[in-house]
């Protein structure tokens, strides 16, 4: 026998639309019907009740039939009743994107834990922690580690000596940044010779990291993940890679080292990119694709090797 869901998920602060209208403070967002109804739950439609909060991107039949009670949707999944006498028990709220006021009014209706830095964390007397940084159970900070404001850090997480974390930034549990990586040098002996990493790792702002991730400090120069990127679970990346801002790369992938990656690049789960090549601005490599020369900007690729795919959509 299955276990019950966990949905209709009960809020921590129940509230009714106009206060919750009033917390997200969205200047598009026009509301048709009870004002009143108390948000006391949220959920998929499919799976929400009276009293359930929940968001339809463009389905108007699910938009009309879900038996939630606040239904936040675009203008052309309303049905044709104009007044609030006629939806007593019900309330719309019409917005140009639904799923992104709803994200809004999650973090208002969830709101993250007050910041607090575990008493099992080990945290090197040289480290410069910014104000309001959440630092979960046996995480470890290295040496002249720095970590910006209102960075949060789950359990298990290690921040390696002198690596730089900035502002607002979210790592998951189990995450190791800066450790040193897979580079050898096998001379005409035939012996092998570990390269010492020199580097660090420097992680940008509002930059989130799944869980067991890698993020491999430089050798001769610095690994480099700027501002706004989003990095999925179980995600490796080399040493001396440079990240541009906002890319979005998904669970499973591999970044080898010394590659570099311009700006709005999204990589879809699995994919595995070779050592020393470029993907150019807003290019988008496919799930498991293999990456074995540089990429075009603006390009597609998928299969193994990678190969051009003009029909393939924005993976996020």
């Amino acid at each position: 026998m299955s276990e019950a869901s966990s949905f209709p998920r009960l809020v921590s602060r129940p509230c009714t639309v106009e206060t919750l209208l009033t917390a997200t403070a969205s200047a598009t967002a026009h509301a048709r019907g009870n004002l009143r109804i108390w948000v006391k739950s949220v959920a998929a439609p499919e799976h929400a009740s009276p009293g359930s909060l929940t968001f339809v991107q463009s389905d108007a039949a699910l938009a009309r039939t879900t038996a939630a009670s606040v239904v936040v949707t675009i203008a052309s999944c309303l049905p044709p009743s104009s007044s609030q006498s006629d939806e007593p028990d019900r309330c719309w709220i019409v917005v140009p994107d639904p799923r992104r006021w709803f994200v809004t009014a999650l973090q208002s209706l969830f709101p993250a834990p007050e910041p607090a830095i575990s008493a099992t964390a080990v945290i090197a007397a040289s480290a410069q922690i910014g104000s309001g940084v959440s630092i979960g159970p046996y995480c470890v900070i290295g040496e002249n580690t720095v970590i910006g404001d209102r960075t949060r850090l789950g359990s298990h997480v290690t921040i390696h000596g002198r690596c730089r974390i900035g502002a607002g930034c979210t790592i998951h549990d189990h995450t190791t940044i800066g450790v040193s990586g897979f580079a050898y040098h096998r001379d005409a002996d035939d012996s092998w010779y570990g390269l010492p990493h020199l580097g660090i790792a420097i992680v940008g702002d509002r930059v989130d990291i799944g869980a067991h991730c890698v993020i491999v400090r430089g050798i001769l120069y610095d690994t480099v993940i700027e501002n706004g990127v989003k990095i999925g679970n179980l995600v490796n990346i080399g040493h001396n890679v440079i990240i541009g801002e906002n890319c979005w790369i998904t669970g499973g992938a591999t970044v080898c080292g010394r590659v570099s990656i311009e700006r709005d690049v999204q990589i879809a789960a699995g994919a595995a990119i070779r050592d020393k090549i470029t993907i150019g601005e807003g290019a988008r490599i496919g799930l498991g694709t293999v990456v074995t020369k540089d990429v075009p900007a603006g390009a597609s690729l998928f299969g193994i090797p990678g190969q051009p795919l003009r029909t393939m959509g924005k993976i996020a």
